[in-house]
């Protein structure tokens, strides 16, 4: 039963109100009745209904100044204001009020109970809407942790904008102002499989009991602490008093990997930001997760603290092409000793390669893998249908975290795929073609001739040309002309290198030879072609 009250300044006509239609049986009770907007005013503060129905011209206080000053308590009752037709711009004024209704006297018996069933629906409807309202509040409240979390995420990924703590919801106990200086430490977890040494990753609740352990551990040492978990790392913030210029996380990552260990089964390995002020969260964490790359070179384990990298590192490997050509025969030769070996020559300088950044040693693993793909692309092969990992992706070889961890790698994707072409050669009854391919990509810089082949793969000389003319379309000379001539090409847009030396780099001892060739070819001398690209 809802609330309601009846002002109007004529006895009869309250009178009449009351008893024109059964309030209780339309949901109402009549709570209270005044003869003037100033008694209505009173009235309806001291009982805040649900509803007033009020006249509008009443002495002392009219029945829309009255309205006024109940918005004004800030209460919030549904009005229904009675007028004549001679009182049309006071109720168009009353509407502009946010009243619910109004109605003309003088007033039949069906228009006052269709408007109170009107009223009543939209209180109910009302109600209605403040119980989801504080179902939805509740809920929010229960899910404030998740949702701070993901603000937190979006904040250091830099797709929500940087402010104060408090805009954010990210206020925790201690947490010092938006001026205090913070910092970021980002951990990488792992752990070795039961069986093996091979690394797995934790899952989504493992990182969330880390996320709570490192809270627990910097709370304790008096450190106002937020944390989230991006992708396979925990991103924490901190800030308090530190230990002059040191980390916040210094003196407390000890203990933190200790019990990670203990607790979890993980092995930590942290990136640890500058100090800076909340709004510069992205830049720290950004400077958190450039630290913990360098795990490449510090290994697995490692407190990395982005102030101690220095000078960046060299942004490019000299791609070690000798190297690579020889993975590439050994993957063919189906020799895994010699693939090893040409993998350790390759990732085996680590003083050389400590001296690049990450990214560098990555794209060095992109162009490695580029050069796997295009050999296996010459036989036919597609490397997708024997390794799982993508060699070009750059998410692929940043899970592998150490230069041994990618050395491993590359082994193991070798060695799929020499065990693959080995298949593939018994179903196709010994066919060496494909071997023959791959030795004429990684070796083409030198004189492959048949008597070389023969001996190397102990195929007699007039079978091998009828067998790699029905395979390829073409005979072994123009298919190892093409291999040059293409290769040349690629060394002739890089400027600075001399046409002799690119004529010995892809086989031809005689530059003039070497010339006519790449001619016939490209319809232009190498000088022409190198001035073309060098000058785009």
């Amino acid at each position: 039963m809802y609330k309601a009250i009846i002002v109007d300044d004529d006895a009869s006509i309250l009178r009449g109100l009351r008893e024109i239609v059964d309030w209780n049986a339309l949901g109402f009770e009549i709570v209270g009745t005044a003869r003037d907007g100033e008694e209505g005013a009173a009235l309806a503060i001291e009982r805040n209904p649900d509803l007033v129905l009020t006249d509008i011209k009443m002495p002392y206080k009219s029945g829309l100044d009255m309205i006024e000053e109940c918005r004004t308590y800030g209460l919030t009752p549904h009005f229904v204001v009675l007028s004549g037709f001679e009182e049309f711009d006071l109720a168009r004024r009353a509407l502009k009020n946010q009243v619910a209704d109004y109605l003309l006297k003088p007033i039949e018996e069906k228009d006052l109970a269709g408007a109170l069933a009107d009223m009543k629906r939209k209180i109910d409807e009302g109600k209605r809407r403040q119980a989801d309202l504080r179902t939805m509040e509740q809920r929010l409240s229960e899910f404030q942790p998740v949702v701070r979390e993901q603000r937190l995420r979006e904040l250091l990924t830099g797709r929500f904008p940087a402010g104060e703590p408090e805009a954010f919801g990210l206020a925790a106990p201690g947490t010092a102002s938006a001026a205090s200086p913070c910092s970021v430490l980002v951990l990488e977890p792992d752990r070795l499989a039961a069986t093996g040494n091979k690394r797995v990753q934790p899952d989504g609740d493992t990182l969330a009991r880390l996320a709570q352990l490192a809270c627990g551990v910097f709370e304790q040492r008096g450190l106002a602490v937020l944390a989230a978990t991006i992708d396979r790392h925990v991103a924490i913030v901190l800030s308090g008093e530190g230990s002059g210029d040191r980390p916040l996380a210094d003196d407390h990552w000890p203990e933190l990997a200790e019990l990670a260990a203990r607790q979890l089964g993980l092995r930590l390995t942290a990136g640890v930001s500058g100090f800076a002020a909340w709004s510069e969260l992205p830049a720290l964490y950004g400077e958190a997760r450039t630290a913990l790359g360098y795990m490449l070179f510090r290994g697995r384990g490692a407190f990395i603290r982005y102030g101690e990298l220095g000078e960046p590192g060299e942004s490019a490997c000299e791609f070690p092409d000798a190297h690579v050509r020889r993975l590439v025969s050994a993957i063919g030769e189906r020799d895994g000793a010699e693939a090893d070996a040409a993998v350790d020559a390759i990732f085996g300088d680590a003083e050389r390669l400590r001296r690049k950044s990450p990214d560098a040693v990555f794209r060095l693993c992109t162009e490695i893998g580029f050069a796997i793909r295009k050999a296996l692309d010459e036989i036919g092969v597609n490397t997708d249908d024997i390794v799982e990992e993508d060699l070009l992706s750059r998410e692929t070889l940043a899970g592998f975290g150490t230069l041994e961890e990618l050395a491993d790698w590359f082994k193991a994707v070798a060695k799929r795929i020499a065990d693959d072409l080995q298949r593939r050669r018994e179903r196709a009854g010994g066919d060496d073609i494909g071997r023959i391919l791959l030795f004429m990509n990684a070796n083409y810089d030198r004189n492959i001739d048949l008597e070389l082949i023969s001996s190397t793969f102990f195929i007699e000389p007039s079978y091998f040309c009828k067998l790699f003319k029905k395979r390829t379309g073409v005979t072994y000379l123009a298919y190892l002309t093409k291999l040059r001539i293409d290769k040349a090409c690629e060394w002739l847009r890089a400027p600075g290198v001399k046409v002799y030396e690119i004529a010995g780099r892809v086989g031809y001892e005689d530059q003039r030879y070497f010339s006519q060739l790449f001619r016939k070819r490209t319809g232009m001398t190498p000088t022409e072609y190198q001035k073309k690209w060098t000058e785009i």
